[in-house]
């Protein structure tokens, strides 16, 4: 259940980054999120199908 959430906060925030992106520059801080949050949904999803 916490994974298919943080899968779909990651998907959602990977859109409005690159909705953003499209508009202006990505800076520094909102990548490092975008990352972690890629990161441990990716973690999760794994441990989902493990």
């Amino acid at each position: 259940m916490l994974s298919l959430l943080l899968g779909f906060l990651g998907a959602l925030f990977g859109f409005w980054v690159a909705k953003k992106r499209g508009q202006n520059y990505l800076n520094n801080i909102e990548l490092i999120m975008l990352l972690a949050i890629w990161i441990v949904g990716g973690v999760s999803f794994l441990q989902v199908f493990k």
